[in-house]
């Protein structure tokens, strides 16, 4: 029986529907062409998310209707926020702020639809992470060549913001970028296109250095070194391996300034006395402190949509603590559960992926779906279209696992209760 669901695997796989090919068109014009920031259009983003989105919307799900009421768990949790946040409206004091988040909220579960709605095989899948790896490679590379005029490349406290116009959304991509080219190292024939893909991340690498983003450049260490744990290792190995990393992290933090020690990122991640005192202000774990006393005022609604950064004058820089701020508890038990739920089912499928698929694909969505949480340590993941992307990915990835899975064992049930027919 799995011989034959590998065949029947095998026959799919390089099959892409017209909604598949649409979706990954869109991908690839929703995450470039709708960006706030210097270079970007603000008419250009209204047209991509409210003229052309619903114009996708409406041709996939016209082909695949069936699925809306498919809908795994997870988007459904993410669709909860949308009338969860509604109570918190009582609380706002700028309206303005609130329906622009609400719009977000609601624009990135509409793409996490699209995403389910648009894909029914791996075959899909590839093509979107291949849209999404074009995608943050343009963003990079824009960023790298066109200079924002306005910005001083000498100054002490430089950091680089491309076209998004924004140092943590360059290094959101640049992340994305890493991620996805190790993927197609591992996965590439021949040594000249591995080669290029290696050439790739150390790219984006240095974009990260650049951008001096913390979160981004602790998340790519992190992740690379899972990934290479999660291929190899287990029990009590995998164990000894983290702490491993984490004393190479150590090791970074002593001797890094050699390599990295005239990078403004260098100097944050250290917090060295040179650094200004304004810059020093900084401090996330004070935010962090105040985010949750935030969240203590109005524990049930929320304070509101966009209200951490009206009443703190900064946004929290984390996923979570953002979250039940803004929405209250019930907001963050539906968002918190998303989590909670396709860990499940990463770890549900883990053996059932090696089987049908390989060991790699196992490795390549766990680290990314790590990824994805360590970074919203430091970044509020929600808000953030590509993340969310991603995270729409991984989702559909293992929802179409659990099919898999769910007919496999009917399957076996059936062919070991099927009669026997063996002559006397």
């Amino acid at each position: 029986m799995i011989q034959a669901t590998l065949q029947h695997h095998d026959s799919q796989e390089n099959l892409v529907s017209t909604s598949a090919k649409v979706m990954s068109a869109y991908v690839y014009i929703f995450l470039v062409g709708s960006l706030f920031g210097n270079f970007a259009s603000s008419n250009l983003n209204q047209f991509v998310l409210w003229v052309l989105g619903p114009c996708v919307l409406f041709y996939i799900l016209s082909k695949n209707v069936s699925k809306i009421t498919k809908l795994p768990i997870e988007i459904k949790l993410f669709g909860a926020l949308l009338p969860i946040a509604m109570f918190g409206l009582i609380n706002v004091e700028d309206s303005d702020g609130y329906f622009r988040y609400f719009k977000v909220i609601l624009s990135n579960w509409l793409l996490m639809i699209m995403v389910f709605a648009s894909v029914e095989r791996p075959s899909e899948i590839k093509l979107l992470l291949k849209s999404v790896f074009f995608a943050s490679m343009t963003v990079v590379l824009l960023s790298v060549f066109i200079k924002d005029p306005t910005q001083d490349a000498t100054d002490e406290y430089y950091r680089l913001t491309g076209i998004t116009g924004n140092a943590n959304g360059l290094a959101t991509f640049s992340r994305i970028g890493v991620l996805l080219a190790l993927f197609y190292t591992f996965t590439s024939e021949g040594i000249i296109r591995r080669v290029f893909y290696l050439g790739l991340i150390i790219l984006c690498i240095n974009v990260i250095i650049l951008t001096a983003s913390r979160g981004a450049f602790a998340n790519i260490l992190l992740s690379l070194t899972l990934f290479f744990i999660f291929r190899k290792l287990s029990g009590g190995r995998l164990i000894m391996a983290l702490i491993f990393a984490y004393l190479l992290y150590l090791m970074f933090l002593t001797f890094g300034e050699d390599l990295f020690g005239d990078t403004y990122l260098y100097r944050r991640i250290t917090r060295n006395e040179s650094v200004d005192n304004a810059v020093e202000s900084e401090a996330r774990i004070s935010l962090y402190f105040r985010t949750f006393d935030l969240f203590l005022d109005n524990p049930i609604l929320g304070a509101g949509l966009n209200q951490v950064k009206k009443k703190l004058g900064s946004i929290s820089h984390s996923d979570f603590l953002d979250i039940a701020a803004q929405t209250g508890i019930f907001g963050f038990i539906a968002y918190f559960s998303i989590y909670i739920r396709l860990f499940r089912r990463i770890v549900k499928n883990w053996a059932f992926n090696n089987k049908i698929y390989n060991d790699f694909s196992s490795t390549f969505f766990m680290t990314l779906f790590v990824s994805e949480i360590i970074y919203g340590i430091s970044n509020p993941n929600w808000f953030s279209q590509v993340n969310m992307f991603i995270l729409a990915i991984i989702i559909t990835h293992y929802s179409i696992l659990d099919k898999q899975s769910i007919l496999l064992t009917r399957q076996n049930r059936l062919f070991r209760n099927a009669p026997s027919f063996s002559p006397n």
